[in-house]
This record gives structure tokens, C-alpha cells and sequence, in this order.
């Protein structure tokens, strides 16, 4: 809504976008503080009982800080695509940004289903909740997904007329929206391990997966056939190949924890 103020209203341009965002974080913030310091429920924040604690700060580094260099190295991945996409033109890269906009909104169900899953895996260790968490997101994803992909050439054209631009962001929306469940698959494994105590693991894994095979693709599929496709099916090729290797992490880890279970026992 401020983004539309800021723009179409008083057309402040860029820095209206901008302090646009900065204001809707602070708001956002503030309203969920006071809900959490209104709820009756056990997650009631009773700031009086707000203490620093060595031991929790150590948890929440020893998952978060990796999860958080997961999340970064998908930016810095979408760097370098970003970088190859400047090689194709103004309409490439029109196109491109206009689908980033549409694939962000779908990106906040795979997001939160892999928060989701940390959160209840934290609480129940068992790969129930990890196939749970798989079946909700496909049906999440295509009820989300679908009306987008039909709808892509109106959607594209919100942002831009040019047929041209249209075209490839419509294509963009099909190789990219289109195959986001291969990248919720990496988020729930990923969301699973953290709530099993796991997050180096997927971190690693992603890293090298996500970022190793995006710059191989770059210089060999890519620079043989500079292509806007071409350099779209980047995508979908990491997160497959990243899904497969961390299924098979996520089984490992598995192993681990039912061993150490028993021997609990």
C-alpha cells in the first residue's frame, strides 16, 4: 500500500519505495511486539522477564547463523544470473525483474512451510511432519501457482506493455514459478534439519549446490548458447541437483539421530 502511495499518489519515485519498505518493516514490527506481549498463549512476551542468556544465545547462533548464510547465498546466486541476464539486453532484463516481483509472493508459502517445519520438528522429532510438510506445500503451491502461470501474460503486463518483454516474462514465469516446488523441496529438508539441530549441513549443501552448479551452467551451457531459456533452466538444474544431494544428507542425518535416540534408550 505505501509502495503505491509513494509512487502513484505522491510520486516520490525510488526514495518513496524505499522508505516505503523501512516503514512497513517498523510498523510490522511494532504490531507483532504488541501482539506478543497481548496473547494469553504460552509464547506471551513478559518483557520484566527478559534476561540475556549465554546458552540460548548459542543455540540461535549455532542454527540461525548458517540458515542465514543459506538464505544469502541464494541472493548471491541471483547475482550472477542477474549479471548474465545484463549480457542480454534492456527486455531481458525488464522481463526478468517484473517475474522476480511475481515469484517473490509465491517464494512466501515455500518460505514459510520450511519455517513451519523447523518450528514443528524442533518440538517433534519424526519424518512425519517432514512429509506433512511436503504434501501441504504442493497443494499450497498449486492452488498459488497455476492462476499465475495461466494468468502470466496480464500479470507481466502490469509492469510492462512491450510485447517483447511480455513474452519473455511469461517464459521466465514457466521455467522459474513453474518449478519452485524443486525449490520447496530444499527449504523443507533444509527446515527439517535445522528443527533436528542440523543447520550447518543443508548450508553446505546448498552453497555448493545452488551457487556451484549456477556458475558452471554460467560458463559452459550458458556461454555456449547465450540464451534467455537457456539461462532460465539455471535454475530449475540447481535445485534439482541441490534436492537430490540433500535428500540424501537429510536421510544421513536421520540415521544419526535415531541411533543416538536408541543408544539414549
Amino acid at each position: 500500500a505505501l509502495d503505491l502511495l509513494s509512487v502513484l499518489v505522491f510520486d516520490f519515485g525510488l526514495a518513496g519505495v524505499v522508505w516505503a519498505t523501512v516503514i512497513a518493516f517498523a510498523v510490522n514490527s511494532l504490531i507483532l511486539l504488541v501482539l506478543l506481549c497481548w496473547t494469553t498463549d504460552r509464547i506471551r512476551l513478559e518483557r520484566h522477564h527478559m534476561r540475556f542468556s549465554r546458552e540460548e544465545l548459542h543455540h540461535i547462533i549455532r542454527i540461525g547463523l548458517p540458515a542465514g548464510i543459506q538464505g544469502m547465498v541464494f541472493a548471491l546466486s541471483n547475482v550472477l544470473i542477474q549479471s548474465a541476464l545484463n549480457s542480454l539486453g534492456t527486455e531481458a532484463m525488464a522481463a526478468s525483474a517484473a517475474a522476480f516481483i511475481i515469484e517473490g509472493n509465491i517464494y512466501c508459502f515455500v518460505n514459510g512451510f520450511s519455517q513451519a517445519t523447523t518450528t514443528f520438528v524442533g518440538q517433534n522429532y519424526g519424518p512425519r511432519i517432514t512429509k506433512i510438510a511436503f504434501g501441504v506445500e504442493a497443494a499450497f503451491l498449486l492452488v498459488v501457482t497455476v492462476p499465475v502461470l495461466f494468468f502470466s501474460p496480464e500479470l507481466i503486463r502490469l509492469f510492462n506493455g512491450n510485447p517483447n518483454v511480455v513474452a519473455l516474462g511469461t517464459k521466465r514465469l514457466f521455467y522459474v514459478a513453474g518449478t519452485f516446488y524443486l525449490n520447496g523441496i530444499i527449504d523443507i529438508i533444509s527446515g527439517s534439519l535445522r528443527g533436528y539441530g542440523y543447520s550447518l549441513p543443508p548450508a553446505v549443501v546448498v552453497l555448493v549446490g545452488i551457487c556451484g552448479v549456477r556458475i558452471t551452467w554460467l560458463y559452459t551451457v550458458f556461454a555456449a548458447h547465450r540464451d534467455f531459456l537457456v539461462l532460465m533452466a539455471a535454475y530449475p538444474a540447481s535445485w534439482l541437483v541441490t534436492a537430490i544431494v540433500l535428500s540424501f544428507v537429510y536421510q544421513s542425518c536421520r540415521k544419526h539421530i535415531v541411533r543416538g535416540l536408541l543408544s539414549e534408550r
